[in-house]
């Protein structure tokens, strides 16, 4: 017998989302950069010394990072190695503070904050030039692009390691006493935190081996997600924005010089971006997971070490910190200027190099 057509059902089939190997690649490579730049950026301040190990407070505080790492490390390609690059791209990465968090607009923890144009300026160079610039941005890179990126041997050198060694454990321990904050907090963070991201890392090695990551090309992203990765962008800066301290949006002049800044920076990366693929390096090396994993190992010794010889001089001389940690902020501050001036030179003497070629072509 012949049932009637809407009687006869149609077989069910289950939904699935099937995944490339490279696509795959690019998540575990993004969530361990992720996860590197929460460490740097909210541990080692102590803004929020459990982001790893809070699973809500890693769900409000990681998208903020992991947009900005996705969407910068795509446009910056197979220059990501590059210092220059990093640390422009990373001043833009700390510009979020406007927006998201209306730091540069009103500091929460000092309201009253010299301004000029209706931002505070100090607060502006020393938060998003110099700490996002480097321990959100520039530090994080450099340890994926060298650890966990195939070539990374060939593009860094193994003096950039060395220099983390020293920068993260110091800058970790002499905000943390500065700050007043006691070794009985910063060291179960920071190791927890560590064992955290090893896990993690030693999970992403795998997924590496078994997907075939074999070169850094395999980490930039075709048209469709390249708007994904620019929506979740303009998502986060949207929802956050009106989340956030929306009462401490202004308008006006503070709105233009924030943009301004913006520009500036933008127009800055552009040129850095041209001047840097004269001097791409080739991709030589294999990944080495064993390795990287032995330096984070070493990295979590290292901090231990001057948790513990930082209480020390704590207890002998107790104003050191708090004076070594003003110290840091303000220097911070003025640290930026020199550099901006330095990278802008630069700059401009390659274009006066292409232009002279261009005549004399």
């Amino acid at each position: 017998m012949i049932l009637p057509y809407t009687f006869i059902r149609p077989p069910t089939q289950a939904f699935t989302v099937t995944l490339s190997n490279d696509t795959k690649i690019k998540i575990l490579w993004y969530l361990l950069l992720s996860a590197l730049g929460v460490f740097h950026a909210e541990v080692l301040s102590w803004s929020q010394p459990g982001v790893l190990i809070e699973p809500a407070t890693f769900a409000l505080v990681t998208p903020v990072y992991a947009v900005h790492y996705i969407l910068f490390g795509d446009l910056m390609g197979r220059y990501r190695d590059k210092k220059a690059v990093l640390y422009v791209f990373g001043c833009l990465t700390g510009m979020y503070e406007t927006f998201i968090t209306k730091v540069y607009w009103s500091p929460p923890w000092n309201p009253e904050a010299v301004t000029a144009l209706g931002v505070a300026w100090v607060e502006l160079l020393w938060i998003g030039f110099t700490w996002h610039a480097f321990m959100s941005f520039l530090i994080p890179f450099t340890l994926m692009s060298r650890l966990f990126t195939p070539g990374g041997r060939t593009s860094l050198k193994a003096r950039d390691l060395r220099a983390i060694l020293i920068v993260g454990p110091f800058m970790g321990a002499t905000l943390g006493y500065g700050f007043g904050q006691g070794i009985e907090v910063m060291l179960p963070s920071v190791l927890l935190s560590l064992l955290v991201i090893s896990v993690l890392a030693a999970a992403v090695i795998w997924g590496f081996k078994r997907w075939g990551f074999t070169s850094p090309d395999q980490l930039a992203f075709g048209g469709a997600g390249r708007k994904l990765a620019i929506s979740s962008f303009l998502g986060v800066y949207v929802g956050y924005s009106v989340l956030l301290r929306p009462e401490f949006i202004p308008f006006g002049i503070p709105i233009v010089t924030v943009l301004s800044v913006y520009a500036g920076l933008a127009y800055l990366a552009s040129n850095v971006l041209r001047a840097s693929r004269e001097t791409a390096l080739p991709i030589s090396d294999p990944l080495d997971g064993r390795g990287s994993l032995r330096y984070l190992l070493l990295y979590a010794a290292v901090f231990a070490l001057f948790f513990l010889a930082f209480a020390g001089l704590q207890a002998l001389v107790p104003l050191l910190f708090p004076i070594a940690a003003s110290f840091i902020v303000y220097a911070g501050a003025a640290l930026p200027v020199g550099l901006l001036i330095v990278i802008t030179v630069r700059k401009l003497r390659f274009a006066r190099r292409q232009r002279m070629a261009t005549d004399y072509a």
